[in-house]
């Protein structure tokens, strides 16, 4: 319906002054920490009913301030020199203006990680906006920059859990953070060692996560949000 109207409304704009709406073209601000930023764009675009992104090209180095971009949704990845690179998505509605301004103001600049901050099997997230399909109808939300595991938790580095807990003494805590249906002396691995970890529950999760961070590092649980 709303391709028949858009077409309806071209033919019937004879004097181009809806020309400019019907394109929707919007713009991109982007400030980045640090700045001479290389920033390529991917456009998402439909494949076999997935989104995919789609390389555009290079909108050369930032900081950008309100550089033209067709209205739609795309990956921007961002690159430099001793940084690890971040991928960094935006929406430009119709005639809009992405900005990535934080609520209520402040610094805008997305922050790039130095690379060594970054391990090969984590992902960095930096700050920003994004529709949140918690909620319905999906609302626009802020969430800050955080790191995060590349893939799930495995069988065999959550049976490496469950036998630390043993080996300190703590075969009660093992038994009540293995999976469902498991006690500690019983092989935890229902399937391939490396496939993701199942039937555990949210204080087994947070156990192990506490456990992680206790031998290095600053792990947690994500939010929902996150």
């Amino acid at each position: 319906d709303a391709r028949q109207v858009a077409k309806e409304l071209a033919l019937h704009d004879r004097s181009g002054r809806f020309t400019p709406y019907l394109r929707g073209t919007g713009a991109l601000t982007l400030i980045t920490d640090p700045p001479g930023v290389e920033v390529r764009v991917h456009r998402f675009v439909f494949r076999d009913r997935r989104l995919v992104p789609e390389a555009v090209g290079s909108l050369g180095s930032t900081p950008l301030v309100e550089v033209p971009l067709e209205m739609g949704s795309y990956l921007i990845t961002l690159h430099a020199p001793g940084r690890a690179p971040v991928r960094y998505p935006v929406h430009i509605g119709r005639g809009g203006h992405w900005r990535g301004q934080p609520p209520g103001g402040g610094d805008p600049a997305v922050w790039l990680p130095p690379a060594d901050r970054i391990a090969p099997d984590e992902v960095f997230v930096p700050r920003g906006w994004f529709l949140s399909g918690a909620e319905r109808p999906p609302q626009r939300r802020w969430v800050e920059g955080f790191a995060i595991r590349r893939f799930p938790v495995t069988w065999r580095e959550y049976a490496t859990f469950l036998a630390a807990l043993i080996a300190a003494g703590r075969e009660a805590d093992a038994e009540a953070f293995a999976p469902r249906g498991l006690g500690p002396g019983a092989d935890p691995v229902l399937g391939h060692p490396e496939w993701l970890v199942v039937r555990i529950n949210w204080y087994g999760a947070t156990a192990f996560a506490a456990w992680l961070a206790a031998r290095g590092g600053d792990w947690r649980l994500p939010t929902e949000l996150e």
